[in-house]
């Protein structure tokens, strides 16, 4: 339990991500979601007017929603740190 939980522990921003299977369903939802992350996203699929499709859909997506920007309190006795 807790493996999909808390915070992502390997950011992508920049890091070159080979998905095969990215025509359709999960393999081209991850690919959006790591694009979406900053990754660079290289798709492959055996139908080339699906990945024609899903790159349309992945170049397209609206970026995701940037965190509140009020910065939340820290709790007596705790700090925040910046980030690395």
């Amino acid at each position: 339990m807790g493996l999909f939980t808390g915070k992502n522990q390997f950011p992508v921003d920049g890091r070159t991500v080979l998905i095969t299977g990215a025509s359709l369903g999960m393999g081209r939802s991850v690919a959006r979601l790591l694009a979406q992350k900053g990754a660079n996203v290289v798709i492959v699929a055996r139908n080339i007017q699906r990945l024609e499709e899903a790159l349309k859909y992945i170049t397209t997506s609206p970026p995701p929603p940037k965190p509140p920007a009020s910065s939340p309190k820290p709790r007596p006795g705790t700090a925040i740190l910046p980030p690395t």
